[in-house]
């Protein structure tokens, strides 16, 4: 059968590097965002 009538069957290379859940695309910059703000109050506090 040629290849085009089968394209569901197509195979795909394995993924590459880490995976991440949606919960950990919304977590992820959220916790550096409060890093830096932490950090910007510790600089706000020493002046």
């Amino acid at each position: 059968m040629p290849d085009w009538t089968l394209p569901g069957w197509e195979r795909s290379p394995p993924e590459a590097g880490p995976t991440f859940d949606a919960s950990t695309a919304r977590a992820t910059p959220a916790a550096f965002a409060g890093g830096v703000i932490t950090l910007a109050g510790f600089g706000v506090t020493a002046l």
